[in-house]
């Protein structure tokens, strides 16, 4: 490569390189811990149980569908255990 100073600018046959941006990884949410583990059948239920619960008790107990309450607790309790990457055991 030929580079001549000529008052004050150089000159060269070559285009100078471009900058290497690294690019950063996307950051890892942090999962809470346990996330990953199998969870038993019994943690499951309890955690099903607890939210079937709270849903009664936000409508104060009165009219209300229990098995609904039952459903959609255990649908809240999957989607949970998944985001965690939990997943039901067979204990």
């Amino acid at each position: 490569m030929t580079t001549r100073k000529t008052a004050g600018k150089t000159s060269s046959t070559r285009k100078p390189a471009k900058p290497v941006i690294a690019k950063k990884a996307p950051a890892a949410k942090a999962l809470p811990a346990g996330a990953g583990s199998p969870v038993s059948r019994e943690e499951r239920w309890r955690m099903v149980a607890e939210a079937a619960y709270y849903r009664a008790r936000q409508r104060d107990f009165a009219g209300g569908d229990e098995v609904a309450d039952w459903l959609d607790a255990e649908r809240q309790v999957d989607e949970q255990l998944a985001r965690e990457g939990r997943t039901p055991g067979q204990n």
